[in-house]
């Protein structure tokens, strides 16, 4: 059973790291998945419900075809089965609350957390994810020491804490960590975990069934602890940002911990509401940025030890050297050498580790482009000297042609935030802001988006 663990976790890392999904898609859809057999001519994959095995075989089928082939190295049929044998704790919130089922007038609505038989939607915690299985380094530090403060201190010192940073580095991982650390310490405590597009779209459900608001405000204005993944997804929503508001002011007010985390500081969350920005700034904010060298490298050792397989550190050393991605990445490196290792008994060389992780070891750009073809091409379109694009003048042209830069150098690189940011002398939070005005753009401007598309294509040649 163990290898066919290490194989389908080898398989749900590539779909997380194609790109070909969002992260709540990916969380909804494939991760809660399991392989329980594998032959030479089918796979049987076990879902918790008939409503996801339904959703999985019509949408995403050859999808889990195509990167279990990559990975065991030949075609198979795939057969899928209903069994859920989780935990109670698992399919529940820790807050007992009346279940929401899914209605034909929602049924298109995006939905998030785990789905139930007949389509109640369960909030999860993971108690799997603790302080003392969090890898802590120069770039994320802080946010780990604040995290555990709070956790550790129930004198609220940081009302809100909210920790922002790139997907992939870890705030989810602090979150359910603080959660635990709680529960741990005060079990009576009434913890709330919610991500931001559930609140709003249990918002939603509630409405539209006619279901007593109160149900939906007192599970969440009567918790002790409110922590709160991925808040950005409530801007734009003005009834769901105006519920929060109220949310937020009622557990503030009765000086109840509030914990939130999003993909940017609040300054930079697009269609945010003014009021809640500045109550999200009102107590300590944190970053967590990409790891550093060291960090990865701690995070290697860690992940290959609780995976008990032996990687001689000259490899690990070389992984850190040219994995510089999140930490995600990292990890399902870690994986999927050692799912090599027992199916193939593959030899942890340097030669096998570089056929192994082939499209990891990428370099920053696409192959045949370099940085300063970007660099050359956005000046050009836009009669901007290069020198100025990476200096400091905020004219508008020149504004705009480094935003540009910066988004297409985040699209079709695999650059951080941070190493895009030391080509301007930028802050990462700097480089996210940017790139996400031109996402934003281009929404709205047709025009914009074909010129950036038609530059992206003639630097990729796709």
């Amino acid at each position: 059973m163990d290898s066919l663990n290490e194989i389908w976790s080898c398989v749900l890392s590539k779909i997380a790291e194609s790109g070909e999904f969002s992260e709540p898609t990916y969380n909804l859809w494939f991760r809660d998945l399991e392989l329980v057999k594998l032959t030479n001519d089918f796979a049987l994959i076990n879902t918790k419900t008939q409503l996801k095995k339904d959703i999985v075989s019509s949408r995403y089928l050859s999808t889990l075809e195509k990167y279990l082939a990559e990975v065991i190295g030949f075609n198979v049929a795939i057969n899928l089965d209903i069994f859920d044998d989780r935990p109670d704790y698992e399919k529940v919130n820790i807050v007992e609350r009346p279940a929401f089922r899914l209605d034909d007038e929602v049924s298109d609505e995006r939905i998030q957390g785990e789905v139930g038989d007949g389509g109640e939607i369960y909030m999860t915690y993971n108690p799997q994810y603790t302080f003392n299985n969090f890898v802590v380094g120069n770039t994320n530090k802080f946010a780990h020491a604040a995290c555990r403060a709070i956790a550790e201190n129930a004198d609220h010192i940081y009302n809100p804490l909210f920790i922002y940073g790139d997907s992939g580095l870890g705030k989810t991982h602090l979150l359910y960590a603080i959660t635990n650390e709680i529960l741990l310490r005060r079990e009576n405590t009434n913890v709330v975990y919610v991500r931001g597009e559930d609140f709003a779209n249990e918002l939603i459900r509630s409405l539209s069934k006619k279901i007593p608001m109160q149900y939906f405000r007192d599970r969440y204005r009567k918790a002790d602890v409110l922590l709160v993944d991925d808040i950005q997804f409530i801007a734009g929503k003005p009834s769901t940002q105006e519920e929060f508001f109220h949310t937020f002011n009622a557990l503030h007010e009765d000086k109840k911990q509030i914990i939130l985390a999003s993909d940017r500081p609040p300054k930079d969350i697009p269609n945010l509401e003014e009021r809640l920005r500045t109550r999200f700034e009102w107590g300590l904010s944190v970053d967590v940025q990409p790891p550093d060298y060291e960090l990865r490298l701690a995070i290697l050792k860690n992940k290959a030890q609780s995976l008990n397989i032996t990687i001689p550190d000259s490899i690990l050393i070389f992984l850190a050297d040219n994995l510089k991605g999140n930490i995600r990445q990292l990890e399902g490196a870690i994986k999927r050498l050692r799912a090599a290792s027992m199916l193939n008994g593959t030899r942890l060389d340097q030669d096998s580790v570089k056929s192994c992780l082939q499209d990891l070891f990428s370099n920053a750009v696409p192959t045949g482009i370099t940085v300063d073809e970007i660099f050359e091409m956005v000046g050009k379109k836009y009669a901007v000297p290069v020198e100025e694009i990476k200096g400091r003048k905020r004219e508008k042209k020149i504004s705009n042609a480094r935003h540009v830069t910066i988004y297409i150098m985040r699209t079709i690189t695999n650059m951080s935030l941070t190493e895009i940011g030391a080509y301007f002398g930028m802050h990462h939070t700097s480089v996210m802001s940017a790139y996400s005005k031109i996402y934003e753009d281009i929404k709205t401007d047709p025009a914009l988006e074909f010129e950036i598309n038609a530059m992206i294509r003639e630097l990729t040649g796709k």
